[in-house]
């Protein structure tokens, strides 16, 4: 009992003595836990970077899409199956037949500056458009119909405002409307050599490279830990492979396919049947992915039906085709390619020999016509005719059936205007419409070729604002250019991301 008065003696004493000290302090350390989550947000707080790698030379508004939009945002945006969608518009009106395309703008929309964003704000350098902001609309008349406008207006928009450093040095800022603000930006000559975006919770340094060797010596050297977008990833070796993480995942926006010159007097359209007959391509067992039009598998306006033929390998139906068109001389062709296709295009110029080797072979047993007239009757005895390698025999007298003779010359393209065959890799735009590859008077198509029924369908569905007719125009389009066989469409390119683990 004494020992309990004692204690509460000296706490009495000790609390009447520092009495003003334990109230400050108590006041102090409730305003501190009520404070300490206030302030914690407005002190600088450690983001993680990532080192990106890309490759590609891109001005500013040239940069991939992908990045962009994590800065600012369009009018619209683009879903997967390529139609627009409303990002910075609430919605959207198409007048006087699809030359009037009416914005209303959503509410309370800002910059990263704080600005609010004003119809005034909306502009877009388009030729032949003419812009009118209203209170909340922004309206665009154009000269003609233009049914992919809301695709395009899905450009992110940009302000650029002259600031001061230091008080004294001026600088350019770029300010969006997205989650991520430039913070700087680095060009070498017109093309940007680094970009850093930062957001609240990352920062993002993109380094741009000319070759894709250039990017993986940086990647080697530890300038970026990341590349993405790669199409070849051959040149890394054994102990790569085994420490770097590697994703692959098909673009179906960016396809390769063989452009056939159709002005060419040797490739008419049976004979171009014939080739694509005759060339392999992805399997199941393939990592690749078929092609097998012109339109991206996941567009709304891809056509899926039988309609459209897969020109399957099919060795017998080649040589039909192939009998039936070729002159009473040996088919001389060549084969372009990019230097990064070269080697496919070396096997494709294979499979087209091996056509024309299998077709001697089936005219020297007569089950096809030689050009005599008949079956051969005399074969050269110094030729071979169970040989199937790549440079075909020459023709003689004594055995005609050598006519069928197939010889391919593969080389890097020169000139893409002056080919007979090119071997290239495309990329899709977000819409369907084609009209600039594949209108006869079009320069851009550079396969030359001509088909009035293709032209007047590209012609339409550009000014036909109804999705679902507009889709039946292109299920058209297709079936009939891939009949035609202009180009050879053969897969979808893959492209790989190579990463660096966080513990290397």
């Amino acid at each position: 009992m004494k020992s309990w008065r004692t204690t509460w003696w000296y706490t009495k004493a000790f609390a009447q003595k520092y009495r003003k000290i334990l109230i400050l302090g108590t006041v102090i350390g409730i305003l501190a836990v009520w404070l300490f989550p206030r302030v914690l947000v407005l002190l600088p707080q450690q983001k993680t970077t990532q080192y990106i790698g890309r490759v590609g030379l891109y001005s500013w508004l040239e940069i991939p899409q992908d990045i962009q939009q994590k800065v600012s945002a369009g009018l619209t945006s683009v879903n997967e199956t390529g139609k627009a969608v409303p990002t910075l518009a609430e919605r959207w009106s198409v007048e006087e037949d699809g030359r009037v395309f009416r914005f209303l703008l959503k509410e309370g929309l800002q910059w990263q500056d704080g600005r609010t964003l004003q119809p005034e704000d909306i502009q877009y350098n388009f030729a032949d458009v003419q812009i009118v902001h209203t209170e909340n609309e922004v309206v665009f008349r154009l000269a003609d119909a233009y049914a992919p406008f809301p695709v395009v207006v899905s450009q992110p928009l940009y302000r650029q405002v002259q600031e001061r450093r230091f008080g004294f040095v001026k600088r350019t800022r770029i300010i969006g409307l997205g989650e991520y603000e430039v913070i700087d930006l680095k060009y070498n000559g017109p093309y940007v050599r680094q970009l850093i975006i930062e957001s609240d919770d990352e920062r993002l340094v993109y380094r741009f490279y000319a070759t894709q060797q250039e990017a993986l010596t940086a990647f080697r050297a530890g300038r970026v830990d990341t590349l993405e977008g790669l199409h070849d990833v051959s040149e890394l070796n054994e102990r790569e492979q085994a420490y770097f993480s590697l994703d692959s995942q098909i673009n179906p926006r960016h396809y390769v396919a063989i452009f056939f010159n159709t002005a060419d007097p040797n490739l008419v359209k049976e004979m171009r049947q014939a080739l694509h007959y005759a060339t392999r391509k992805p399997d199941a067992n393939d990592e690749r992915l078929r092609a097998l039009s012109p339109i991206a598998p996941t567009s709304w306006a891809y056509n899926a039906t039988e309609e459209v033929s897969a020109f399957s390998y099919d060795l017998e139906r080649a040589i039909e085709l192939y009998e039936g068109v070729q002159s009473p001389q040996p088919l001389n062709l060549t084969l372009d390619s990019t230097v990064d296709l070269l080697d496919e295009a070396q096997l494709i110029a294979q499979d087209w020999e091996s056509l024309g080797q299998e077709a001697i072979l089936r005219c020297q047993a007569g089950e096809i016509e030689s050009f005599g007239g008949g079956p051969a009757t005399e074969i050269d005895a110094g030729s071979d005719t169970t040989s199937t390698a790549s440079a075909a025999p020459v023709a003689t007298e004594t055995d005609p059936c050598q006519n069928y003779a197939i010889n391919v010359d593969t080389r890097l393209v020169r000139d893409i205007r002056d080919v007979q065959a090119v071997l290239l890799a495309r990329e899709l735009p977000d819409d369907p419409d084609q009209y600039t590859w594949w209108h006869s008077n079009q320069s851009a198509n550079i396969s030359n070729y001509q088909n009035p029924r293709v032209d007047k369908l590209l012609e339409d569905a550009r000014k036909e604002t109804d999705q679902q007719r507009r889709k039946v125009m292109y299920l058209e389009f297709q079936r009939y250019l891939v009949d035609d066989v202009p180009a050879m469409f053969l897969y979808y390119v893959n492209e790989y991301t190579l990463e660096r683990p966080n513990w290397f």
